[in-house]
């Protein structure tokens, strides 16, 4: 759909984010995407090593989740057309970022142990 060959992305910036419940006004985007997420506060690192990680070991390095909506935004009239840089230059076509209630817990929760445990 933006024609590029792998994942890119862009820092959330803390001017852009906000935490649940959050009102944002349409008329401050030119376009009206939301994208629901999972964001993930790590408890160790996962530094650059040679070999994938596996599944579990970053399982283990999840320190808590959150329900999370992305506002999608671009400078771009095409940004579908424009290509992995500029859109890295566009901030990924992150506007706004909201964030739920973090889960230390979470691998509790059914739905993980069944792909976890």
């Amino acid at each position: 759909m933006v024609n590029v060959d792998g994942p890119f992305y862009g820092p959330l910036l803390s001017p852009f984010v906000f935490a649940s419940p959050a009102k944002l006004h349409n008329s401050d985007f030119k376009m009206c995407v939301i994208e629901p997420e999972f964001g993930f506060v790590m408890a160790s690192s996962l530094p650059a090593r040679g070999t994938l990680y596996e599944e579990e070991e970053v399982m283990r390095a999840i320190g808590s989740v959150m329900p999370a909506i992305e506002v999608v935004d671009s400078r771009y009239e095409d940004w579908t057309e424009v290509g992995g840089l500029s859109l890295i230059a566009d901030n990924a076509c992150n506007a706004a970022w909201i964030h739920g209630q973090s889960k230390a817990n979470w691998s509790q929760f059914e739905e993980f142990q069944s792909s976890y445990h």
